[in-house]
């Protein structure tokens, strides 16, 4: 945020320059969005990694995930109702619940 002095020099600066300094802020604005955007996703993310040693890193919208589990693969992403998880798997799936609020999913050959 500028201090007073700033601003007063701001305010001095003829109404060309002002606008021209206010433009170059939203540019560099804008670009500091979408390079957050292209190192991570938005702030409004529906997916993240989760890192217990560095700050969280948000992902595109509806990421698809996928897992490398042994010689198999299982996918994952958020619906764009937002409220669903669709999860598949190159062979079947087996879910099987842990606690109330935990699974595990594995791929098997049935």
């Amino acid at each position: 945020m500028p201090s007073n002095s700033d601003s007063r020099r701001f305010s001095k600066l003829p109404k060309w320059a002002q606008i021209e300094i206010e433009h170059l802020r939203a540019n560099a604005a804008r670009a500091s969005q979408e390079l957050k955007e292209a190192l991570g996703g938005p702030d409004d993310s529906n997916c993240r990694v989760r890192d217990y040693l560095e700050d969280d890193k948000n992902l595109p919208r509806h990421a698809l995930i996928e897992f490398d589990i042994g010689k198999s693969r299982i996918t994952a992403r958020v619906g764009r109702d937002d409220d669903v998880l669709y999860i598949s798997g190159d062979r079947a799936i087996s879910i099987e619940p842990r606690a109330a609020n935990v699974v595990t999913i594995t791929l098997k050959d049935f």
